[in-house]
């Protein structure tokens, strides 16, 4: 057993060993960073980032700690695993309980093999077998959405149908069907149609519907007055009303969103500036899909909506180039009697 407040360090050779049979890349399968190259200022030097983590914990106290092991198990390279920084603190977070001794064991196991199959290859062959391939489509997992706009206004007044006469709901998601994991996405899209809004600014100017600040300024500053005006009683029936009616509304765009299998049903939030919308999504694994956030595209009038393209553009550091791509929206009017 481990002396009391001594830790069962690795040898300088066995950090090293860890590290070259790994082909100083990280263990953990959904990363794969490789963790040394060149000083930028010292044409003899490198910089080293790996690190030689304990599979079961050097010392009492630490993640996975095994009191039946010797010193000499605990330091010796069976009890190691070469990983990046990031990950090799992540595994000990809580004390290990995320991590557990066979999970490990099994990265340095497959890692290992992983290396020697790919023995004297080339590293492209290395970056195809890893790399993430990231495509973007509408919900309907097609990259061109046929949606039949209904003209239902009059029938539906008191839900302000006349303003969703004018909106296109625009429900799009990002899958990675690739081999290796995606970090620090950007997606840009680009709209060659009207002006284009949030859900939150959507329902603002449904809220206010058919007042607004710049065509009737007067009644419109007049309302926010009287409701800021109003009981507790008159706010809270209402709220109720309110949350009632936009959801009709919300039904007048589109069915509700259902989070495909293998997804994180966390949407991923939208910055819109002008005609473009921006997405940032931190992390893609392999074989997943996130909904994006709907953009609604607005045109000033129910004859003025028409079919509309989205150009994109999506980024990210595990793919050599931006992957660029074109979406279609073909619009057929219908209108109701």
């Amino acid at each position: 057993m481990g002396r009391s407040g001594v830790r069962d360090e690795f040898k300088n050779s066995i950090v090293l060993a860890l590290a070259r049979r790994a082909s100083y890349i990280c263990s953990n399968p959904e990363c794969h960073a490789l963790t040394i190259g060149p000083s930028a200022a010292d044409p003899e030097k490198i910089v080293f980032l790996g690190k030689a983590a304990h599979i079961t914990a050097a010392a009492p106290g630490g993640a996975r700690y095994d009191s039946s092991m010797t010193s000499d198990d605990r330091r010796s390279i069976e009890n190691g695993i070469f990983l990046c920084p990031a990950c090799a603190e992540k595994i000990d977070k809580n004390r290990g309980i995320d991590f557990p001794v066979d999970q490990l064991k099994k990265w340095k196991r497959d890692h290992e093999k992983w290396v020697g199959k790919n023995l004297n290859k080339s590293i492209h062959a290395l970056v195809d077998l890893r790399a993430p391939f990231l495509h973007l489509t509408f919900d309907n997992a097609l990259s061109t959405f046929e949606l039949v706009k209904d003209r239902v206004g009059q029938k539906h007044l008191k839900q302000k149908g006349d303003l969703s006469d004018r909106i296109v709901r625009v429900d799009l998601r990002l899958t990675n069907s690739g081999s290796g994991p995606a970090s620090d996405i950007d997606l840009i899209l680009g709209f060659d149609s009207h002006s284009l809004c949030t859900k939150k600014e959507i329902r603002t100017m449904w809220d206010m519907h058919p007042l607004d600040p710049i065509h009737t300024t007067e009644a419109y500053f007049a309302e926010i007055v009287r409701r800021n005006n109003r009981t507790a009683n008159e706010r809270l029936v209402a709220v109720m009303v309110d949350e009632l009616g936009f959801g009709i509304f919300e039904g007048l765009l589109g069915p509700h969103r259902r989070p495909p299998n293998l997804s994180n049903v966390t949407v991923i939030p939208v910055k819109i500036e002008g005609a473009q919308a921006f997405y940032r999504i931190p992390k893609l694994k392999q074989n997943m899909t996130r909904l994006l956030e709907s953009v609604y595209v607005i045109f000033p009038s129910w004859r003025s909506i028409r079919s509309f393209t989205i150009q994109f553009r999506i980024n990210t550091d595990e793919m050599i180039s931006d992957t660029l791509g074109t979406l279609k929206v073909k619009v057929k009017k219908k209108s109701g009697k």
